[in-house]
């Protein structure tokens, strides 16, 4: 553990039981909404397949791909 964080950690034991409580309630809130980035990339997922069957967008293969980038880059 780094000393920033043994630091803040120190602080936070140092809190009342309450408030710790109310601490780590919204610290947990903050690692269920890493949920919501699952949700947001099954959605973008959905999104490109359907932009590939509709014909709104292509595959490239990776030669392609590469020239496309390199050729970016000048």
């Amino acid at each position: 553990m780094s000393e920033h964080l043994r630091a803040l950690l120190n602080q936070v034991l140092a809190l009342p039981e309450g408030e710790r409580l109310q601490l780590l309630g919204e610290v947990l809130e903050s690692l269920r909404s890493a949920g919501d980035v699952e949700k947001s990339w099954t959605q973008e997922i959905k999104q490109r397949v359907e932009e590939l069957r509709s014909g709104k967008a292509e595959l490239l293969d990776w030669d392609e791909a590469r020239a496309a980038i390199q050729g970016s880059r000048q």
